[in-house]
């Protein structure tokens, strides 16, 4: 969905337009979505632009699947390590977490980038933007 919105179905993974998998940093999804002008205009022109560049999840944790402490700096942390149900996956315009992204690309422009070295290049530089990001914070 976009925006966890039911109106707005991008994909499902009963139809095969979705597929979602648990990776070394978290979630990740693929979505082919549906080819329409509402969608295009909600959704796929925001996210080329870079107005739409994170993402959510609706889930319900699992009994025992949460631990709440404090760290050093005295902010209280929530950590999920079990998830009992996935609701659903959303590119969003305001995510609960800052970190969970999304980004719109072809498969093919996956694959020119990745064989290219620009995959790589791209998420150094991220990383590096997320570092200042982090130092400028501080």
């Amino acid at each position: 969905m976009f925006n966890h919105d039911a109106n707005f179905i991008l994909g499902r993974s009963t139809a095969g337009t979705l597929s979602v998998a648990v990776y070394d940093k978290g979630l990740r999804y693929d979505i082919t979505v549906p080819d329409t002008q509402t969608i295009r205009d909600l959704v796929l022109s925001p996210m080329a632009r870079g107005d739409i560049s994170q993402s959510s999840f609706a889930f319900r944790v699992a009994r025992d699947g949460e631990h709440w402490y404090e760290d050093e700096e005295g902010i209280v942390i929530r950590e999920i390590t079990k998830v009992s149900r996935l609701f659903d996956v959303s590119p969003v315009t305001y995510p609960a977490y800052q970190e969970a992204d999304s980004a719109l690309r072809s498969m093919k422009a996956w694959q020119e980038a990745r064989n290219s070295g620009a995959l790589q290049k791209s998420i150094n530089e991220r990383m590096a933007r997320e570092r200042l990001l982090t130092l400028l914070n501080a």
